[in-house]
């Protein structure tokens, strides 16, 4: 691994960031909190004054993640109806070089993290569905006629569950082929909501 190097002083925010680029790159479960220690050529001691154990450095980059994203979270909020977020979310470019989001990525490994991780990802999962619930209200109340048989958190997890799917498919680096066609499906899908359900 390539040393992270020594910052003039040691600090939270410095080490999350630091880890941040590194959790994204290899996943929360491929890197471990020593081989994170031993990067930054810090004693266990001086880091430990900081972090208590792996699950809080976890939660670290997980808020210096969020403070990064805010405002693609602002720019998201504003899509109009779902064709709009789509095509917004699909030429999305992080920062690192990265294509996929952190949030999702560290979502889909929920079931092994601590208690603070888990907490973080909750309130940024509350927060992504409510934005993603309102640009649904608005695509119904804009493009739909036939309502009755959608049911908006329904809607929600759906396209919330199928946005992790796409961050999965694009973190192992998928076909670009297989990650079009689920893409294409959700397009679909999302057409298919304005017709009348039959009878």
């Amino acid at each position: 691994m390539v040393a992270l190097g020594r910052p003039v002083s040691l600090n939270r925010q410095y080490i999350a960031n630091l880890s941040l680029k590194y959790y994204w790159k290899q996943g929360l479960n491929n890197i471990s909190y020593n081989d994170i220690i031993r990067s930054t050529k810090f004693s266990k001691g001086s880091f430990y004054k900081l972090f208590s154990d792996q699950d809080d450095l976890h939660a670290e980059t997980l808020l210096c993640y969020y403070d990064y994203i805010r405002k693609f979270m602002y720019e998201l909020s504003k899509c109009e109806d779902i064709f709009e977020l789509l095509s917004y979310l699909y030429k999305k470019k992080y920062k690192h070089g990265m294509k996929y989001c952190y949030f999702f990525s560290c979502y889909s490994e929920s079931y092994n993290v601590g208690k603070k991780s888990k907490k973080v990802l909750d309130d940024f999962k509350k927060e992504y569905k409510m934005i993603l619930s309102k640009i649904i209200r608005r695509h119904i109340d804009k493009k739909i006629h036939y309502t009755n048989h959608l049911n908006v958190k329904e809607l929600t997890n759906y396209y919330f569950n199928s946005f992790i799917i796409v961050n999965l498919l694009k973190r192992n680096n998928a076909e670009k082929s297989e990650i079009n066609m689920y893409t294409k499906t959700l397009l679909r899908f999302t057409s298919n909501l304005s017709q009348k359900p039959k009878a």
